[in-house]
């Protein structure tokens, strides 16, 4: 798996030691490389492991630093969606495609995709961060947030409690409904084992408007019971 990670900062951050402790807490996620980008006091960075992803993402992202993607994923449908969007689906990687369909759906590109995946969209223009999740959860993703302070999102708990402003202590009703629930059978919730960390539901798509402070999350889909009472 590669990995994603990004800090949008309201207040002044010392960016410089939090670039160098991500990458460090996430390198084993892109053994083949790093990029990263700085715009308007925000850090991204994208992990990867295949070095022609490298060169593609570092060009585009950076040449158009209006949308900057980022993204964890395989797409299953890339073919069909290369046919939506007009394109040679041979000379672009999943996340230039992924790009070129944000600019034609916007948020609502969720719903066009098949696979797994662990998105995001740094929206400039629109001051928007957007976070997406596959159907099923298979690609972690995890955020938190400080009204007064930042957003920060990563593929991994650890990039984020490495922040000063997010308390590094368990999240003791998390783990008491754990501990406690008599199955294996656990019902799905965004809160981790982690006070003020919380991880993107499956099949959702987040909206942090920058401008506003504000989160508006969205499942774009949920599986039908119906085809299966059958079974």
């Amino acid at each position: 798996m590669s990995g994603i990670a990004g800090v949008v900062a309201f207040k002044s951050l010392d960016l410089k030691r939090l670039k160098s402790q991500i990458i460090g807490l996430l390198r084993h996620r892109g053994k083949d490389g790093i990029v990263d980008f700085s715009e308007s006091g925000h850090l991204f960075f994208q992990f990867f492991l295949n070095q022609r992803r490298k060169a593609e993402v570092e060009s585009k992202s950076v040449s158009s630093n209006k949308i900057i993607v980022l993204a964890d994923c395989r797409l299953d449908n890339r073919v069909e969606l290369s046919q939506l969007l007009a394109i040679d689906e041979n000379l672009y990687d999943d996340i230039e495609i992924i790009r070129r369909a944000y600019l034609k759906w916007g948020p609502e590109l969720a719903s066009q995709l098949l696979g797994d995946f662990a998105i995001s969209i740094y929206d400039k223009d629109k001051q928007q961060v957007i976070l997406i999740r596959d159907y099923m959860g298979v690609r972690p993703l995890y955020y938190t947030h400080d009204n007064d302070e930042f957003f920060a999102f990563a593929s991994e708990v650890k990039a984020l409690i490495c922040l000063n402003e997010v308390p590094n202590s368990v999240y003791k009703k998390k783990l008491g409904a754990f501990l406690s629930w008599p199955s294996d059978l656990r019902p799905y919730s965004k809160d981790t084992f982690y006070e003020d960390v919380f991880s993107v539901s499956p099949a959702t798509t987040l909206v942090f408007d920058i401008g506003l402070k504000q989160l508006t999350e969205r499942c774009y889909w949920k599986p039908d019971v119906a085809q299966f009472k059958h079974l």
